[in-house]
């Protein structure tokens, strides 16, 4: 079913090629990281509306009047005496309100900053545990491997004293190979979690997303 919905009737499925624990273990050792945070290119953008508007208050504080008054008197030798005075006064936001605004804008960009610096942190934190447990994962891995390698050596005799045995169970034999099986599912299940594992490594490092593209189950 699988492989008619991926357009593989036709392809053989292998893994001969998957990248192995110790290749897996000599990446970790030797890799430079430079931590790629998807998160990094979303700070930037927020700082940069910041910034933008931060510089648009400062200018029109500089620009705009805070009073503007204009006053007509008329001649004072008409009867009326005629005296009209025109006052336009425009208390703009440039001084307590812009000055107010100015220093919220600020005051964000300290705080932007701030969680910025404390979303890195934890980053690198846990890139540092999934190091880690990628490293115990790997070193329990290989203590069960020669666990089971040695099982699977004992049932492997079994099965061949009992097979050249005459008069031998044969259900016996069916359980002794199903045991062999189960201990080699049990050593991919445990190799699974260790790639899962490296691909969270990878997904939090940034890599899993490089261009060009690159498929690290490869070795």
């Amino acid at each position: 079913s699988l492989r008619e919905q991926l357009g593989l009737e036709a392809a053989d499925v292998v893994f001969d090629d998957m990248v192995t624990v110790d290749q897996i273990l000599l990446r970790l050792a030797t890799d430079s990281i430079e931590i790629n945070d998807p998160q990094l290119a979303e700070y930037h953008y927020e700082r940069e509306l910041l910034d933008r508007e931060l510089a648009l208050e400062r200018a029109e504080k500089r620009q705009f009047l805070d009073f503007v008054q204009v006053r007509y008197e008329g001649p004072h030798d008409d009867l009326l005496r005629e005296r009209v005075q025109l006052r336009a006064g425009f208390v703009l936001p440039t001084s307590g309100n812009r000055n107010l605004k100015i220093e919220e804008l600020r005051l964000e960009q300290e705080e932007l900053a701030r969680e910025q610096q404390v979303k890195g942190e934890l980053l690198t934190r846990r890139i540092a545990a999934r190091q880690q447990a990628i490293l115990d994962g790997i070193r329990v891995y290989q203590t069960f491997m020669r666990i089971k390698d040695r099982e699977i050596e004992q049932l492997k005799e079994v099965a061949q004293a009992l097979a050249q045995r005459k008069g031998s169970d044969p259900d016996l034999l069916l359980k002794i190979n199903e045991d062999t099986q189960q201990v080699r599912l049990e050593k991919l299940e445990r190799l699974e979690e260790i790639y899962d594992d490296y691909l969270d490594y990878l997904a939090l490092t940034g890599q899993l997303f490089d261009e060009p593209l690159r498929n690290y189950l490869a070795n």
